[in-house]
This record gives C-alpha cells, structure tokens and sequence, in this order.
C-alpha cells in the first residue's frame, strides 16, 4: 500500500535475501521497522528484501524524501530468489527462506536504506507477525 501510494503503482520486483552485516530492528513507538547494521561481531540475519528494478529519477527521489534523514543510502549485496512467485507478499514474512546454497546464485548490488536516526532503535529484531 505504501508503495502504491508514494509512486501510483507497484514497481517491478525481485524477491532476495541480504545474507549478512545487517538486521532489522523495530522503530520506538512504531510498527514499522528499520534496517541496521549487525551489532558487534554478529554476522547479522538474513533479510528479506525487495529489488525494485524499473524506479525513475523521480521515483528514486520520492524514496529519498520519504525516508529522510533519519536513514542513509548504503550499497547493499542481496541473493536473488527467482523462484518466489509473489515478492511484495513474501518480503514481509518472518525469514524462513534459507540462503541459496550455490556459489553462482544470481546476486544483485543494490542502495538500501539504513538507519541514521538519533535515537536507538528496539534490542529485539523485527518480525511482522
């Protein structure tokens, strides 16, 4: 809904996983969460995320509006799951999905935003249920 909102449409998507360094935690207060850096030595756990492959300029700076300050653009290595069937569903459910075990599996460079706020965000990582 939010993209739909922000852009007028559901841009073209692609199902992967940021394997490792980063987390997602819950923002204070908010049922929303925010991508972070793993902290200490952890290597991070896996996070569902979505490529979005077909953003115009000006799409890419509603995005960069929207998320404001509070996030900072970081360039991101994500695997690709080609063979989920409905990314916008399965990005928003808790990883189950197992990294893809061979070494050629189809990776993707991408911007992510990830937390700069001021403030910290909660100790537990984020689930949607």
């Amino acid at each position: 809904q939010v993209l739909r909102t922000m852009l007028g449409r559901l841009p073209r998507a692609e199902a992967a996983i940021i394997a490792e360094g980063f987390e997602r935690r819950r923002v204070p207060k908010y049922a929303f969460p925010a991508l972070t850096m793993a902290r200490g030595k952890r290597p991070g756990s896996p996070v569902h995320c979505l490529v979005l492959r077909d953003l115009s300029s000006n799409e890419k700076l509603i995005f960069d509006l929207f998320e404001g300050s509070l996030y900072t653009k970081k360039e991101i290595v994500a695997r690709l799951l080609p063979d989920v069937a409905e990314p916008y569903t399965w990005a928003v459910t808790t990883p189950t999905v197992q990294e893809p075990e061979e070494p050629e599996a189809a990776t993707a460079r991408a911007l992510a935003y990830v937390w700069a706020g001021r403030f910290a965000l909660d100790s537990a990582l984020w689930s949607p249920e």
